[in-house]
C-alpha cells in the first residue's frame, strides 16, 4: 500500500441509507479514512476526497510532501471551517487545487475560501506560488481569494454546484447555508480583471447569474488574449427558454475572433428550448429545431473563430440522473478541410 500514490474516496448520492444499517457507525467510518490518510499522506501524490468523510483539519494538521493535486468534493465538511489557504499549508508540492463544493439545500454555515481578516502570512499566492490550477465553487460575499492568485494559473474555474439529491430541511430563515452561487456581471469583472495578471492563463471558466454579453466577451479577450479554452455557462440554464437574434448571436462571436489561440469554447446561448413535449409519448424530447439552429450557429461561430475545434451550447437536459444536473453541454466537433467546414455532433457533457 505505501506504493499507492493515488487515491479517491467518494460517497454515493444515497450515503444517507447507511445511517439505517443497525451495526453502521459513522464516527467510525470517518476514524478509519483518517488513519487511512494518515499512513498514505508522506507517498500520495494525488488526492479525491467527498467532503462528507474528512475533517478540514485532518487535512492542515498532516504534512502531505509529495501531493500534487488535491480535489473536494461533495458537501462543505462537517468540521471546524478553516481558510483553505491553511487546510493547504502543508502541502508544499501541490500544483492542482480543486474546492468543488455543492450546495445543499440542508442548512450549513456559509463557506469562505479566504476570509476578509485571515491570518497575516495566509495568502494564497504566497503559500502556493507554484499553484497551476485552481477551482471554487459557490463564492460567498466577503470571499477574498480573487486578491491572491498565483501568478502561475494556467487554469481557473469560478463555477456554481448544487446537489440535486439533498432535501430541504430546516428553517432558512434563521439558519444560514452555504448558498448557490454563480458570479453577478460585476463579480464576473472582477475576476476577468484579476484573470488579465495572469501571464500563463490559457483555460477560464466562469458560472455566471446572466447569459454572457457582447460587452463581457469583450472584457475577457481584451483581458486573456492567450486563452485556449473558454467555458462561459449561465447557472440555472435550464429555465431560460428565449431565442437570440441573429443580429445579437453576431454580437456574441465578433469579439472572440480576437482569441487565436482558442481551441474549445462551451457558451450558454439562447437558442430557444432544446426539449419539447410530445403529446404522441408524454415526454419530452430532443426538438428538432433546437439540433438545427445549433448547427446553424455552430457554423458562424466556426467561421469566424478560426482556430476552434469544439464547440458547446447549454441545453436543458433530458436525463438529470445521467449528467447529475439540469443542463448539459451540447457539444459539436469542428472538422476543417479542403471541402470547408463541418460540424460533427458528439456526446453531450
Amino acid at each position: 500500500m505505501h506504493q499507492l500514490t493515488s487515491l479517491t474516496l467518494t460517497t454515493s448520492s444515497d450515503a444517507t441509507r447507511r445511517l439505517e444499517l443497525e451495526h453502521y457507525s459513522r464516527l467510525e467510518e470517518l476514524k478509519n479514512i483518517v488513519q487511512i490518510l494518515l499512513i498514505l499522506a508522506p507517498v500520495l501524490r494525488r488526492l479525491e476526497i467527498s467532503g462528507d468523510l474528512i475533517d478540514l483539519q485532518v487535512l492542515e494538521w498532516t504534512a502531505w510532501p509529495n501531493l500534487s493535486a488535491l480535489r473536494i468534493i461533495d458537501h462543505i465538511p462537517h468540521s471546524v471551517l478553516r481558510p483553505i489557504v491553511a487546510v493547504i499549508s502543508g502541502m508544499p508540492m501541490l500544483q492542482t487545487l480543486a474546492c468543488d463544493f455543492k450546495a445543499e439545500e440542508t442548512p450549513r454555515p456559509s463557506y469562505i475560501f479566504c476570509p476578509v481578516h485571515p491570518y497575516t502570512h495566509l495568502y494564497l499566492s504566497s503559500v502556493l506560488p507554484g499553484l497551476s490550477s485552481l477551482s471554487v465553487s459557490n463564492l460567498q460575499p466577503g470571499e477574498q481569494i480573487v486578491y491572491q492568485l498565483p501568478k502561475g494559473l494556467r487554469d481557473l474555474r469560478v463555477v456554481a454546484l448544487r446537489d440535486p439529491h439533498v432535501l430541504t430541511i430546516g428553517d432558512f430563515t434563521i439558519e444560514p447555508r452555504y448558498n448557490y452561487s454563480a458570479l453577478s456581471d460585476d463579480d464576473a469583472s472582477l475576476w476577468i480583471n484579476a484573470a488579465s495578471e495572469l501571464p500563463h492563463l490559457s483555460k477560464l471558466t466562469l458560472h455566471l447569474k446572466s447569459i454572457p454579453s457582447p460587452e463581457l466577451l469583450e472584457h475577457i479577450a481584451r483581458a486573456c488574449p492567450g486563452l485556449q479554452y473558454l467555458e462561459l455557462e449561465q447557472a440555472c440554464f435550464e429555465h431560460n427558454y428565449n431565442e437570440a437574434s441573429d443580429f445579437m448571436l453576431e454580437l456574441l462571436v465578433t469579439p472572440l475572433a480576437s482569441l487565436l489561440q482558442l481551441k474549445e469554447l462551451r457558451l450558454s446561448v439562447e437558442l430557444g428550448p432544446a426539449l419539447v413535449w410530445v403529446e404522441g409519448v408524454s415526454q419530452r424530447l430532443p426538438s428538432p429545431a433546437f439540433e438545427a439552429r445549433v448547427q446553424a450557429v455552430g457554423t458562424l461561430f466556426a467561421a469566424k473563430l478560426q482556430s476552434l475545434e469544439f464547440l458547446g451550447f447549454s441545453a436543458l437536459n433530458l436525463d438529470r440522473a445521467t449528467y447529475g444536473r439540469d443542463s448539459i453541454w451540447y457539444m459539436l466537433k469542428i472538422v476543417r478541410n479542403e471541402d470547408g467546414l463541418s460540424l460533427r455532433v458528439m456526446d453531450p457533457i
